[in-house]
């Protein structure tokens, strides 16, 4: 196991060594978090925690309210300019959840799995669209949900 230790002592062994980026780990609750924009600010955020995540690929996510996410996605998002819709991926500090809620991946660009927002209440692909369209949307709300995905991989020789 790799530990900041480990890693130090690893590091002193070189007199050089190229330049890289470290980042913490986050060993919190995970969130796959899907937002919509407009004039620079998220109209919605929707956050999906990461029940089973298989291979970077989320399998079982619930959908529900998440004050802490709900609270630093809009500095975050400030910080670009950004359109439409947009997905986060953070995790907490600290298991299950310690600590602050953080960034890990930033997409300009929609998740696999916006489409649980539509079982949610709110399909923000639709509202993107709409809002792309210059159509008005009365504001939606969205409650809790469970999705679950079923796949697997086969294998046959020859």
């Amino acid at each position: 196991m790799l530990s900041l230790p480990r890693l130090l002592s690893l590091l002193d062994r070189r007199e050089e060594y190229p330049p890289f980026l470290l980042m913490e780990y986050l060993e919190g609750e995970t969130y796959s978090v899907e937002v919509l924009m407009q004039d620079g600010r998220p109209k919605y955020i929707i956050p999906q925690r990461k029940v089973a995540p298989r291979h970077g690929s989320l399998e079982v996510g619930v959908i529900e309210r998440n004050a802490d996410v709900e609270r630093v996605v809009p500095p975050i998002l400030g910080a670009f300019d950004f359109r439409y819709l947009v997905n986060i991926d953070m995790s907490y500090q600290g298991h299950p959840r310690q600590g602050a809620v953080l960034p890990y991946d930033l997409n300009a660009r929609p998740s696999a799995v916006v489409s649980a927002t539509a079982a949610a209440g709110c399909f923000l692909l639709e509202e993107a669209i709409f809002q792309a369209l210059g159509v008005p949307r009365p504001i939606k709300t969205f409650g809790g949900v469970k999705m679950m995905r079923f796949w697997d991989e086969k294998f046959i020789a020859g």
